[in-house]
């Protein structure tokens, strides 16, 4: 972890320099910038190289190496050639304390996620897919032409291909070891979250009030919907986008508030560019923000050509760097299947995407009324996203949040009505992109993307109009350092209640299992082994073992030219873990060399987890018991060689085939006892 964050400081602090001198950005600017650019250059350093297929130990350590001398010696000669130009403000002591209450929430936040073990990702599946990514990256030395998911060689997603780079590049420096590693950067993106989410709320004028807009963003278990705070916690590609857009978001506000040409502009453009080549969604979110605070100053300072040309600066720049990423990158950017409905093939009457999604077995296509899921249904789900749970009479709660954000924006001070507007718009944009979706789409997957994807950002409105009232309550307070006082008790008050609750139990006994029965894959097994197993598992056999899980791989869901492989690949699993006598030639068929068996599963069987019939895998004469414990049984398949050849994992990048006990824990990171 020490490894990976000085890493980042030493390139994010010299970019952040070399930039920005002293003087010319606010001291959180410059720490949340830091991180966010100390992402964003050795990610793009990575993936530049790997564009050119040079994507090396040697050289990534060596371009590296260059780029951060030259950052720091261009911030040398900026430091002296503005030393008489910098600003040297006094600051009065009661204008310090909202700073010492937002560093000290941002300091509470990263003690408390040091506790967080990284076997917490044996969880979702997601986590270990997105570290395989990046393992596949760095053993190609650029993205990969082809690679092994689904037991079968398909050409990699890249929409996600920053992030990938970004893994690629450190493992060269933090190993191969997944665990600790992907530990140690999740606790950078829940800290770099966390400084973009205060950055954020300082831009938009909410001094006083931005350690609360950390608190409720980032360390909120139980008020409203969690989902924001609850994904810090886990190895996620979007927790990483969140971390740069926000802060592109901030700088962007800033370019359009002061106007001071197009520096800001520019910079937070390649931010939300690498944002979006991070993860998609939260780009989107920061970039619908941003278009409802320069509409708001432009009609404020009637200053349209002023603001248009710098939001345009950022928009331009940040399609630019995302288009040229997606462009070298090759690959699939698995979009194929928003052209609509018409691309996907209905599996036994069902739709695809939400029999590979939830299990459900819907009817495909949909009724022609143009709303899979009604609107209505839509707009209840955006309500209990607001709140964590399902609200009576949704629409009413949601008419009467308008009204008082109206009356917000109306009343309020001038400088918390942008934070107020920001607000509503992106309230308006959640809303109203959910409703465009469930309109145009009859693809399940598609159709709920906005409950799906944007539910997590539904709560964000609110608590900023909260912000904004307490704000202005605090600002009517007629001395100020009481005002201060009366909100730093407060702060203290709330965190501790916060963190306190934010504070995770050790991990489950199950999960030392899991690591258990892994080590005996690694030990016990070939390199070339193919796996079966009745739970999808993302990508934990290839990150951990270096083996080939047949029922692992990238989500399909926007790849319909695969989705159906995929579905019938689980169906036949689904039918094997039910009747394994019946079905030795699927087996045979998909080169199986060991069936994993859970013993525990949920009671309703879909295709994410399979429930098995136990008693009727014993004594079958093809499969052998090898190894037990209280969560699994494995067993050797035998004489049932595949009569042609199959994918096997030495051939594909990405499957370092380790031998010996997994490391799960770096310094400072909790192993289970």
């Amino acid at each position: 972890m020490i490894s990976a964050l000085a890493l980042l400081l030493v390139i994010g602090v010299g970019a952040t320099s070399a930039i920005y001198p002293l003087g010319q950005l606010s001291a959180v600017g410059r720490c949340a910038l830091s991180v966010a650019l100390g992402y964003a250059v050795i990610g793009g350093t990575a993936f530049t190289l790997a564009a050119a297929r040079s994507l090396t130990p040697l050289a990534f350590k060596v371009a590296l190496t260059v780029i951060g001398l030259g950052l720091w010696m261009a911030a040398y000669l900026r430091h002296r050639a503005t030393a008489g130009d910098r600003p040297r403000a006094k600051r009065d002591l009661s204008d310090m304390w909202p700073l010492v209450l937002g560093a000290g929430v941002v300091v509470a936040i990263a003690l408390v996620r040091l506790t967080v073990s990284p076997l917490q990702d044996f969880g979702p599946p997601t986590a270990f897919r997105y570290w395989a990514d990046g393992l596949e990256m760095a053993s190609a030395g650029r993205v990969p032409a082809v690679t092994l998911q689904w037991g079968a060689a398909y050409a990699p997603t890249v929409s996600k291909v920053m992030l990938s780079s970004f893994e690629a590049g450190m493992t060269f420096f933090l190993g191969s070891q997944p665990l600790p590693a992907m530990g140690a950067l999740t606790w950078i993106s829940a800290v770099g979250f966390s400084l973009g989410v205060w950055w954020l709320g300082r831009e938009l004028g909410l001094v006083r009030t931005a350690p609360w807009l950390i608190l409720m963003l980032c360390a909120n278990s139980f008020v409203g919907d969690p989902e924001l705070t609850k994904d810090m916690a886990y190895f996620r590609a979007e927790v990483f986008g969140r971390m740069v857009a926000f802060c592109a978001l901030a700088l962007a506000i800033k370019a359009v508030r002061e106007r001071n040409g197009y520096k800001d502009a520019i910079v937070s453009g390649v931010l939300l560019g690498v944002a979006a080549t991070t993860h998609l969604v939260p780009s989107a979110v920061a970039g619908g923000m941003l278009l409802w605070y320069c509409v708001f100053v432009a009609m404020r300072d009637r200053t349209l050509a002023s603001v248009s040309t710098r939001v345009a600066a950022t928009v331009v720049t940040a399609f630019a760097v995302a288009e040229a990423v997606f462009l070298f990158a090759g690959g699939n950017l698995a979009f194929a299947g928003a052209g609509g409905g018409g691309s996907y093939r209905a599996v036994g009457g069902a739709d695809p995407t939400a029999l590979f999604t939830t299990g459900l077995s819907l009817p495909f296509p949909a009724p022609r009324s143009h709303w899979l899921i009604p609107a209505h249904s839509l707009i209840d789900q955006y309500a209990g996203f607001i709140f964590g749970r399902s609200v009576s009479h949704p629409t009413l709660i949601l008419a009467g949040l308008a009204i008082v954000t109206l009356i917000v924006i109306w009343r309020c001070p001038s400088g918390l009505k942008p934070a107020a507007v920001v607000a509503a718009g992106c309230a308006v944009n959640l809303i109203v992109v959910t409703l465009i979706f469930g309109y145009f789409y009859n693809v399940y997957v598609l159709a709920t993307f906005g409950a799906r994807r944007l539910g997590d950002y539904a709560a964000l409105p609110v608590v900023i109009i909260v912000l904004v009232v307490v704000e202005w309550s605090l600002s009517a307070v007629p001395r100020r350092r009481l005002a201060n006082s009366l909100s730093g008790v407060l702060v203290v008050a709330v965190a501790v209640a916060l963190l306190i609750s934010l504070a995770p139990p050790a991990p489950a006994p199950r999960l030392g299992n899991t690591v258990g029965y892994l080590d005996w894959i690694r030990e016990n097994t070939p390199c070339s082994a193919r796996i079966l197993s009745n739970r999808r598992t993302g990508g934990m056999y290839e990150a951990l073992t270096g083996r080939a899980g047949v029922t692992e791989g990238m989500g399909p869901h926007l790849r319909p030219e695969i989705l159906d492989q995929v579905i019938g690949l689980l169906e036949r699993t689904h039918r094997f873990y039910q009747r394994p006598g019946r079905e030795r030639e699927f087996l045979r068929a998909e080169g199986i060399d060991y069936v994993v068996v859970f013993r525990h599963h949920p009671h309703v069987t879909n295709l994410r987890t399979f429930t098995a019939n136990l008693p009727a895998f014993a004594a079958l004469p093809f499969l052998s018991l090898v190894h037990a414990n209280s969560q699994v049984l494995i067993y050797q398949v035998e004489g049932l060689a595949s009569a042609q050849p199959l994918p096997r994992p030495p051939d594909y990048p990405g499957y370092r085939c380790d031998r010996g006990p997994i490391k799960t824990a770096a310094r400072g990171i909790r192993s289970p006892a």
